[in-house]
């Protein structure tokens, strides 16, 4: 709700997922929130709260890059 008073109404998140680097362009696996950051759960949790917000999420993906893992 702090966020939404602000007048946010989207939040961008850099890679989240799986990756062996901090900067996680490098990803291991798309499907898996990479265990620093939490998990799928708690960005499933993330999802549903701000639909109710009227939030949208946008996750930056780089499909064109992946790590040897």
């Amino acid at each position: 709700p702090y966020i939404q008073s602000l007048g946010v109404s989207c939040i961008y998140l850099n890679p989240i997922v799986e990756a062996c680097s901090n900067h996680r362009y490098d990803t291991a696996d798309y499907l898996t929130v990479d265990p620093i950051l939490g998990s799928n759960q708690d960005m499933e949790r993330l999802c549903a709260r701000a639909k109710e917000l009227g939030i949208r999420i946008m996750l930056d993906g780089v499909f064109s890059h992946t790590g040897a893992d």
